[in-house]
């Protein structure tokens, strides 16, 4: 379980890592109240195998990534399962809404398993309430 709330975070590009908020393998997650201003992506979030833990498996489940402001101009935002079912995608409780970005003109920003467009994002069911520009 994490809340991630109330940061600015700016200028994160690493040639290993990218985005400005990552969320790996972990479930109960609530990510609100954020300013993302130049990093390469925005929200990476990704499901790999790590097995599991004294608290049970390794998995994102129950994301909810809210209310956030996100600027960025290379990467992307969203969600990838690396090593896992689609069931993350479709049945896990994965949700990204009201958050607003700024995307400098790329096509495809988003990320739900494959880079998508505003429209293909929003008809995953993500960012109803949000805005892109």
């Amino acid at each position: 379980d994490a809340v991630i709330r109330y940061n600015l975070i700016e200028g994160n590009a690493f040639p290993h890592s990218s985005g400005g908020i990552k969320v790996t393998s972990s479930s109960d997650v609530e990510v609100y109240g954020n300013t993302l201003s130049g990093n390469d992506g925005g929200f990476h979030v990704s499901q790999s195998d790590r097995g599991a833990g004294a608290y049970g498996v390794y998995e994102i489940r129950n994301l909810h990534v809210h209310d956030n402001a996100v600027s960025f101009t290379a990467g992307w935002s969203g969600f990838k399962v690396n090593e896992g079912s689609d069931a993350f995608y479709t049945s896990m409780n994965n949700q990204f809404n009201g958050n607003d970005y700024v995307v400098g003109g790329m096509a495809e920003p988003f990320m739900w398993g494959e880079t998508v467009s505003w429209s293909q994002w929003n008809a995953f069911g993500h960012d109803l309430a949000g805005s892109v520009a």
